[in-house]
């Protein structure tokens, strides 16, 4: 490879330490260019600064592989552009460069004319950019050394002879060339006079500001945080995920590094002591007490979990059995979350193993001998919705789209049921039976074996109708075994969530106007179609997709309830023993076969039963006019809005408030007075019947008529 000139490159770092050796070579002497090349390597070794290359008499550089070269130019005849824009302080420079010349130094070293007389412009230029390119230590030891060089002994009075290259020059001159300023170069010759030639220190390097924090106001502000946490902060006794450490302390959700700020500045007021500034109390909490961390709110907390944390908490003042004891329930708690969490995983690695071998068999024609899915609810969806969502739209309940996803893990991808609130049936056991069944047979991948997880939901997974629907194909054909495992609960985060949680985040700042916008934002949640979006019926809602049955009804005709089925957490069935049910209470915990066949000679079930299809309800007629008259203005355009909300071909029902203020309301004391004589029934009677009004007697003679004030008897005796 040809050599290149330095001037079309950018400058090696050590260029700056080959003139500063070679201007100790020209006129410093052997003793101090040594020394100061002493200095150089330690600066070099200190701060990385790469060595430098061999560098040739005539300014350029060379590849040491120059004879394997496949060009036989020289390095003279080859062309290189070296022109670029100069920057406006690269013309400063050249500014100052030229004004100094054409007013030169003033001396009279240069044969009684100025010094600066014996130097070009370039010249000038390029020793002043080699100095600039120095760090502020390196230009400081190359002056030294210079000072040392112009005082070859000590005497009472000081005086410096300035050289550069053997040549004597003035001491303007020698400012100008190296580009720093009298008070420095003054500074610069006292520090040699008291410590030689070595690097100036900052009299405030590793002094602690007079504005800087004191070791007993840092002291107290950490001690505050360690006794808050004492009192405050919950032992993790397993680790947060990405945290290896096992002392962390949790500080309830509520309290953040905010307010213990505002608790330690009271305490400081109360104590006459000086508080720190939050953004400091925040880096020296962050610095030497970062296992104290706040806990974040969470969904699908284990309850378990929490009790226990609460009483390990409250077992302050208790016995040190009592501790031990709580904390060791804890610790198995714990301990059993981790084992169903490593029986999941594995699973999952087993199934991506076998579907490896299955691919680079080549053998497409045979089925995958064993494959694991999971599937989940998630929270449903409301459409019309934008990102910029309007006041009014937070007080109002958009059309409803319910998500349920099967994932297949060892593939990565998932399966999104866009259930719109039109065809929805509901989110028991027959529709998510419906679904998962929908899913074998049109997106599975035909495996003989099957593993599946779900979570502890009674009323979706965890009952009689998904345990008998694996038995059912089992016993049709469809599948040589199954596995049905459930986490345990509080802990049953898995492979759904984490696309649900990718569908969310698009949906949050997309547009959507119809279904079909949401099944658009299934798609592009993921870049390499890992979320697949597949639609229960279209926007209309008179094609159906997805069709659902009657399962629970339908299987209860071959099968038993398996006894406290809430109470196992594994259950597998196989061909080999049809219509048993082996199930186990926790993944390592020993095996216990179930019967579940009601009639024990049948050992299979004709395919072609299949149970009674199950109606969506569909949309009331007061919900069809709700979504038109006020959902109806928020969608994005009016073709939209014919799809999601349009107008309802069933008469408007009067609203329930109406027809109560149309009714009279009876008055309390008339229903008082009703119910203590009820009304007879006989109309020809009813006059005879009614009780009579009782006349009030005189006190004083007992007749009727008058009172006691106005008897006649009293007026005649008087």
């Amino acid at each position: 490879m040809a050599s290149l000139s330095w001037s079309c490159v950018v400058r090696q770092p050590c260029n700056r330490y080959s003139m500063a050796l070679e201007d100790c070579d020209g006129f410093f002497g052997g003793e101090a260019a040594d020394l100061l090349r002493e200095e150089l390597l330690e600066m070099d070794t200190e701060f990385g600064t790469p060595h430098a290359s061999p560098v040739k008499a005539s300014g350029s550089i060379s590849d040491s592989s120059d004879e394997e070269s496949d060009t036989d130019e020289p390095a003279s005849t080859m062309a290189v552009d070296t022109t670029f824009d100069k920057r406006h302080l690269d013309l400063e420079e050249e500014k100052t460069v030229s004004d100094f010349k054409a007013a030169t130094c003033g001396c009279s070293h240069n044969s009684g004319g100025p010094c600066s007389d014996a130097f070009t412009t370039a010249y000038l230029l390029e020793h002043r950019s080699n100095c600039s390119e120095m760090t502020h230590t390196e230009l400081d030891l190359v002056i030294l050394t210079a000072i040392s060089s112009a005082r070859p002994q000590q005497t009472s009075r000081t005086k410096t002879t300035y050289l550069h290259h053997g040549k004597h020059v003035c001491m303007k001159l020698f400012l100008h060339l190296h580009g720093i300023s009298r008070s420095r170069m003054n500074e610069l010759q006292h520090h040699y006079d008291t410590c030689g030639i070595t690097p100036r220190i900052h009299g405030n390097t590793k002094r602690r500001p007079k504005h800087g924090a004191s070791y007993e106001d840092t002291t107290n502000a950490v001690t505050f945080i360690e006794n808050f946490a004492s009192l405050h902060a919950m032992p993790l006794p397993g680790r947060q995920r990405g945290n290896f450490d096992e002392k962390y302390l949790l500080l309830p959700s509520d309290m953040n590094k905010t307010y213990v700020h505002k608790k330690y500045i009271e305490a400081c007021i109360e104590d006459m002591k000086q508080p720190f500034k939050r953004r400091k109390f925040e880096s020296l909490w962050n610095e030497t007490i970062p296992h104290i961390i706040t806990a974040k709110p969470a969904t699908d907390l284990c309850f378990t979990c929490q009790q226990n944390n609460q009483l390990i908490l409250r077992s302050v003042n208790l016995p040190d059995s009592v501790k031990s004891a709580r904390l060791q329930e804890s610790l198995e708690h714990l301990k059993r979350a981790h084992t169903e969490r490593d029986y999941y995983k594995q699973q999952c690695k087993d199934c991506e193993q076998e579907w490896k071998v299955h691919v680079e068999s080549g053998n497409v024609e045979t089925k995958v001998k064993k494959m694991h899915y999971s599937y989940d609810y998630a929270q449903q969806v409301h459409f019309p919705c934008s990102p910029q969502q309007t006041g009014p739209e937070f007080f109002k309940t958009a059309r409803k789209c319910s998500l349920f996803g099967v994932c297949c893990e060892p593939l990565s991808f998932q399966i999104n049921y866009l259930i719109d609130e039109a065809v929805d049936t509901g989110k028991g056991a027959d529709s998510t039976i419906s679904l998962f069944h929908h899913f074998l047979c049109i997106h599975g991948l035909q495996e003989e074996t099957v593993h599946i997880h779900l979570d502890n939901c009674v009323g979706q997974n965890k009952n009689n109708a998904t345990v008998h629907y694996l038995l059912w194909r089992v016993m049709t054909g469809q599948l040589k075994a199954a596995t049905l495992s459930f986490m345990l609960v509080g802990h049953t985060k898995f492979g759904p969530d984490r696309f649900f949680g990718l569908l969310k985040r698009q949906y949050k700042k997309s547009v959507i106007g119809t279904v079909c916008d949401i099944e658009r934002v299934v798609k592009e949640s993921t870049r390499n179609n890992q979320n697949r979006a597949q639609l229960i019926a279209n926007m209309t809602g008179k094609e159906r997709y997805v069709t659902s049955y009657q399962w629970s009804s339908f299987l209860s005709q071959f099968f038993k309830p398996i006894p406290a089925i809430t109470s196992y957490h594994v259950f597998r069935v196989s061909a080999d023993k049809p219509g048993h049910v082996i199930v186990k209470k926790y993944s390592d915990s020993s095996e216990t076969s179930i019967n579940c066949l009601k009639n024990p000679n049948d050992k299979s079930i004709d395919s072609s039963l299949f149970p009674e299809v199950l109606e969506p309800k569909g949309l009331d007629a007061k919900r069809q006019w709700y979504l038109y008259e006020q959902i109806r203005q928020f969608c994005p355009s009016n073709l939209q809005a014919d799809f999601t909300c349009p107008k309802p071909e069933v008469p408007k029902p009067m609203a329930d408030d109406t027809t109560q203020r149309s009714v009279p309301q009876p008055n309390p004391r008339e229903v008082n007075r009703k119910r203590k004589h009820p009304p007879v029934t006989d109309s020809s009677s009813s006059k005879s019947q009614l009780p009579q009004k009782v006349s009030r007697k005189c006190s004083g003679c007992g007749l009727t008529g008058h009172n006691v004030r106005s008897c006649p008897s009293k007026k005649s005796s008087s």
